[in-house]
């Protein structure tokens, strides 16, 4: 190869990635498929678990009597979508990053290790995160309201929620990455040979 040709050629694996690995890696994650399937549980877990937390969430914003809260279903309203898209967010984002943990744990000789746990979890909290700061920032612009306390009301439920999410997530991340089980060999008794 000429100098341009291996400069192209590591400048398309570092933007690209390198095909061989690539093939490597998916073959080590022997379950990709099911981790799609686990990555949209995650997602529709999120957004369901954010949808009456962003309707709970709009009791901050109207500070009036519950009649006053009743009233108000725009906020409500806005509070659940506001929820619901936070939410798919954040299980996209955590099944992202748990999908490039996933990818780097597979790469040892090993494969992916209990850490994936803590990584779920970490990642949980993180999204929960932002999953609250979507929300309470999208309320206070439809409530015309400057609300930090209500934002960390938020985070008091978020950052339980997302790590009992992200760890129990994690576990099944772990346990569809892992690698099969050896199949066991006959008793020596059966072989064949001396």
């Amino acid at each position: 190869m000429e100098p341009d040709s291996i400069l192209t050629h590591r400048v398309a694996t570092r933007i690209v990635g390198d095909p061989l690995e690539e093939l490597l890696v998916a073959d080590r994650l022997h379950n990709a498929r099911a981790l799609h399937v686990v990555a949209v549980i995650v997602c529709l877990a999120a957004g369901l678990v954010s949808v009456p937390l962003g309707m709970l969430a709009t009791v901050l914003y109207d500070l009036g009597s519950i009649d006053e809260v009743n009233a108000n279903d725009a906020l409500t309203v806005s509070g659940a979508v506001l929820g619901l898209a936070g939410g798919l967010l954040a299980g996209l984002l955590w099944a992202n990053r748990m999908n490039a943990a996933a990818r780097k744990q597979a790469a040892r000789p090993s494969g992916p290790s209990r850490i994936l746990f803590l990584a779920g979890t970490f990642w949980g909290v993180v999204c929960g995160i932002v999953a609250t700061l979507i929300l309470h920032g999208g309320l206070m612009v439809a409530s015309a309201q400057f609300r930090w306390d209500a934002a960390v009301a938020g985070l008091i439920f978020a950052i339980p929620t997302g790590a009992v999410l992200g760890l129990v997530f994690g576990v099944v991340w772990w346990f569809m990455t892992r690698k099969p089980p050896e199949a066991a060999l006959p008793p020596a008794s059966q072989q064949d040979g001396p």
